[in-house]
């Protein structure tokens, strides 16, 4: 099972952004990149409630 490791979450509300550096957990060496997360989102509500169900669910889709 595949699972991605964050290493840095910036949370701009201002600009309704929710980025991140992620790398895939199946890739040797890990190699970060930066990434939106949930652009598909509308509001900046819904970006950070899908962010912190997907933590506490352990949800590997947070930049798909």
């Amino acid at each position: 099972m595949a699972c991605d490791y964050i290493k840095k979450l910036e949370i701009d509300k201002e600009n309704n952004k929710i980025t991140g550096y992620i790398a895939d957990g199946n890739m040797t060496p890990l190699s970060y990149r930066k990434c939106e997360m949930y652009k598909w989102k509308e509001t900046f509500e819904e970006k950070y409630a899908s962010l912190i169900r997907s933590i506490i669910s352990r949800n590997a889709s947070v930049f798909r």
